[in-house]
């Protein structure tokens, strides 16, 4: 990500010098997002310095900058939404990432923080994601963020069912393979309607 940052960081100084002043009347956004507190994954110091130095060169550019830092899952969504509102009436508009990303069949999917899937599970997530694109509407991103979400939700359940017991952190932040592959995108094909959709309308 060290040299993705540094690339993306020359090419914005270079705007910075050979953009006209007459098109620094339109309207910019930039979302610009560090990630390197990682939790469950090795721990990247880069990152957020390049976003700092991202960021204060698209500043100098007449860019609005919406900034995000060693964000958890829920501080990426809104940091998001955020810049999908302000970028829908923007002459233009980047997004800039540096932290872990995980590819998957060609797509990036960026990595918040507080990500975790135990080994089986981060299996199951792969096998998910290699049945659910090659069914209709599969949406990159927006189809593994819903899967986590549903993932998420499983797992709240099956940590309340074990009331009486306590929790440990462990157990809060821990999607277990269980959790994704009671999808029914894992079901049998008597479970999808036509043209294979997922009856829960999965995405």
């Amino acid at each position: 990500m060290r040299c993705w940052g540094g690339l993306a960081l020359r090419l914005i100084l270079f705007l910075c010098c050979v953009v006209p002043r007459h098109a620094w009347a339109e309207k910019r956004i930039a979302l610009v997002i560090g990630n390197g507190a990682y939790a469950n994954a090795p721990r990247l110091p880069n990152p957020p310095h390049d976003a700092d130095d991202v960021a204060a060169a698209l500043k100098n550019i007449n860019f609005d900058v919406i900034r995000g830092t060693d964000l958890d899952q829920a501080g990426m969504q809104n940091a998001v939404i955020r810049f999908a509102r302000a970028a829908a009436s923007a002459d233009v508009g980047i997004f800039y990432f540096s932290g872990h990303a995980m590819q998957f069949n060609g797509v990036n999917y960026l990595m918040p923080v507080d990500a975790r899937l135990d080994d089986e599970a981060d299996t199951a997530l792969l096998e998910y994601i290699e049945r659910r694109i090659r069914q209709p509407h599969f949406a990159n991103a927006r189809s593994v963020r819903n899967a986590l979400d549903r993932a998420r939700l499983r797992q709240a359940s099956r940590l309340f069912e074990r009331r009486g017991g306590l929790l440990s952190k462990e157990d809060l932040l821990t999607i277990k393979a269980a959790d994704i592959r009671a999808s029914r995108v894992f079901a049998d094909e008597k479970s999808t309607g036509l043209n294979g959709q997922t009856t829960d309308g999965q995405r």
